[in-house]
């Protein structure tokens, strides 16, 4: 460990040449600094000249890990209580987690290595009213804003040297990354991190609301009432920051490509700067902003770099947010919908002034196409991994609509069906509709009220200069929903119906909206079918192109492999990641059985996790005897060299082993082989048949 004393060139020299030899990615953190301050830092690739060189210039004290290679979970909480609970959570749910690392006590981070280079997930920011404002460090007299990061692709966590608020040392419990080589830290893969940080989050939201925390919003709105007045006011008196929320910040971005001159770029990121007076939730916006922006946008480092060259005290950012708020007000008065004077505006009808007073009795219950999954009215969103059967689900729920019948056990609301296939022409639905009918025991006749609709160009809006338009066959579905008052109409898939850019957030917003305009008009429930992104898939959360998708739905369901790479697990999670209009429903496990899917029970459930243990036992019992010199064989007639006999016999001199039968060592076996994690080969020396691990695995 490092001593705890004053930081000096030659332990920040010393301290870098030990992490290289351990492996890890590191970058130089300059004195006074949380992050590097060097352009393309994340293409930098350290080595002992570059150490010694950055120890000689005497302008570096620190060192920052890489996050891409080893990430962090940032547990950003100032509550002593809470952060203790939020320490306890992680090390219960994560027990393999032992790298605790403490900066400003009780903030504290946990090492994890990121083997599927996952980008970052934050939970929602909060204030604790109670507590309102900082006593020590560099933002005296504003709102302590706590929540948890999870640090990935493109950003860095320092790992040594001198805290710039309390000017100490960064300490560590229990282990360090001065104690333990970077390819053994132990990992969290995208399978277990999505559903873990799901679960850290919900309890961190929870405990927060719990507490009675109230979410932070930009300054001027929520947080405004808690936060004291200094004398920063006096000091821009002509640069009040707005009363606008983080919703209204975003809604106006949306409307403002970041593909604009650098000086526009700019100005912009001056207003943004100045509304969250240079809080970390500006910047995550800023560049969230400018991800697909032209030239003028030179990275996450050229972002950071420009953010903190700003002031607060009116020297050097005189531009507010209210210019970008007219700005954006100007675009929306420029915004026509390309059939304002035709008979149907449907954009004005979904309009309605009322006075609270109006909303006379109770209030009335969410109506349900599919209960608590897809509400009427609304656009769900179905994401799923490639050839997991997203389609064949969707038509399954059509199925199950059409009859009245539960789905996975889930009521449905009994009434006609609009499936708009893009993908499958008509002789895969009719192979798929086979079945279904012999899975759920019901005659084509009794699926009279699914309406099937297969078209090419399936657009269901346009765009010209960031402007939606609904296209002709928008207007035909929307008249087909009139004409038979359909329950759901299914929509497959997004791609295929889209017509612009979907890391555009305006774009993407202004074609949900008019999806949920159809369903609010029709009485129905929009039910759309998508891709997830390679990011979304890493990070366990099934999301896709940007966060306009997930914000503008009012429920999403991801659906996922759980071991895409396994033949001994061919099951799916069936994940319901957001309801804006009821409960979340539990996890599902799903089995697709000759082309139908199915909801397995929790012994089925159980049992397959015990053919995954023997597989692991089956592997680890190899090795063993690999060790030893020895060698095991796939022939039952082998004797003791046939494998599944050996391991069951060997299994008994280790206490920790599973008791795993023979016969469940030939299914981890055959399965293992079909896998090709292991393979079968020929002795030279002896022409005996011989089990070995793939060059593969």
């Amino acid at each position: 460990m490092m001593p705890a004393n004053k930081i000096d060139s030659s332990d920040f020299e010393d301290a870098g040449l030990r992490l290289l030899d351990l492996g890890y990615p590191i970058v130089p953190i300059a004195k006074g600094l949380k992050h590097p301050n060097m352009a393309g830092w994340q293409d930098i690739n350290a080595d002992p000249a570059g150490v010694k060189s950055w120890a000689q210039s005497g302008h570096y004290s620190g060192w920052g890990v890489k996050a891409k290679e080893i990430g962090g979970l940032d547990v950003d909480v100032y509550d002593k209580g809470l952060a203790l609970l939020v320490y306890k959570f992680i090390k219960k749910e994560a027990p393999e987690l032992t790298i605790a690392r403490f900066g400003f006590k009780p903030k504290h981070l946990f090492a994890f290595r990121n083997v599927d280079k996952l980008t970052k997930q934050v939970s929602k920011s909060f204030i604790n009213p109670a507590d309102p404002v900082h006593t020590s460090g560099p933002k005296d007299g504003e709102a302590k804003i706590q929540r948890i990061e999870m640090l990935g692709d493109g950003q860095q966590w320092i790992c040594f040297g001198e805290h710039v608020e309390t000017k100490g040392p960064y300490v560590y419990t229990g282990d360090s990354v001065f104690d333990i080589a970077a390819a053994d830290i132990p990992e969290l893969p995208k399978i277990k991190i999505g559903s873990f940080i799901g679960r850290l989050f919900d309890y961190f939201e929870n405990s927060a609301v719990a507490s009675g925390w109230v979410e932070h919003s930009a300054r001027g709105s929520d947080s405004a009432s808690i936060t004291p007045i200094s004398d920063f006011e006096a000091r821009v008196k002509a640069q009040q920051v707005g009363d606008w929320t983080s919703e209204e910040v975003l809604d106006d971005l949306d409307l403002i490509s970041s593909n604009c001159s650098r000086e526009k770029w700019l100005q912009i990121a001056m207003a943004i700067h100045h509304q969250y007076q240079g809080d970390e939730e500006g910047f995550d916006i800023f560049n969230d902003w400018s991800y697909d922006g032209g030239e003028a946008y030179g990275g996450m480092s050229d972002c950071r770099h420009r953010w903190d060259s700003f002031k607060l005290d009116g020297s050097k950012n005189s531009t507010t947010f209210a210019t970008v708020h007219k700005l954006a007000n100007d675009i929306r008065g420029e915004i026509k919908s390309s059939d304002r004077d035709s008979k149907d505006q449907y954009a004005e009808s979904t309009r309605e002034l009322f006075s609270l007073a109006d909303l006379k009795g109770k209030a009335p219950e969410v109506q349900w196409g599919w209960h608590e999954y897809m509400p009427v009215g609304e656009t769900t969103l179905l994401y799923a991994d490639g050839g997991a059967g997203k389609s064949m689900v969707a038509l399954q729920l059509a199925c199950s609509i059409a009859l009245g019948q539960p789905m996975f056990g889930v009521p449905t609301k009994k009434g006609k069906v609009l499936f708009i296939s893009c993908e499958d022409d008509k002789g895969d639905l009719h192979r798929r509709l086979e079945n279904i009918e012999k899975n759920m025991m019901v005659t084509r006749d009794q699926l009279s009220d699914v309406h099937i609709l297969t078209v090419e160009d399936g657009m269901l809006m346009t765009f010209e200069k960031d402007e939606g338009r609904r296209t002709k066959f928008y207007d035909y579905v929307d008249a087909l929903c009139r004409e038979h008052s359909y329950t759901s109409v299914t929509i497959d898939t997004a791609a295929d119906t889209f017509g612009g850019n979907e890391i555009i957030k305006s774009e993407v917003r202004q074609y949900v909206r008019s999806l949920t305009a159809l369903a609010r008009r029709n009485s129905t429930a929009v039910f759309m079918l998508a891709h997830p992104s390679q990011a979304g898939m890493s990070s366990g959360l099934g999301t896709s192109g940007n966060v306009g998708w997930n914000n503008s739905a009012r429920s999403r369901i991801y659906m996922r492999w759980n071991d895409p790479r396994s033949s001994a697990d061919p099951t799916l999670t069936f994940q319901h990641m957001k309801s804006n209009k009821g409960p979340l429903h539990p996890d599902l496990t799903l089995i697709n059985q000759q082309g139908f899917m199915r909801n397995l029970t929790s012994a089925e459930v159980e049992d397959l996790g015990h053919h995954q243990i023997a597989r692991d036992q089956f592997l680890e019992l190899l090795a063993i005897v690999t060790e030893q010199g020895d060698t095991v064989g796939p022939s039952s007639n082998g004797g003791d060299r046939y494998a599944p006999r050996r391991f069951v016999a060997l299994q008994r001199l280790y206490p920790d082993f599973e008791s795993i039968t023979m016969s469940d060592y030939v299914h981890a076996m055959e399965t293992l082989r079909i896998d090709k994690v292991i393979e079968v080969t020929i002795n030279n020396r002896n022409q005996r048949s011989d089990i070995t691990l793939t060059e593969e695995s």
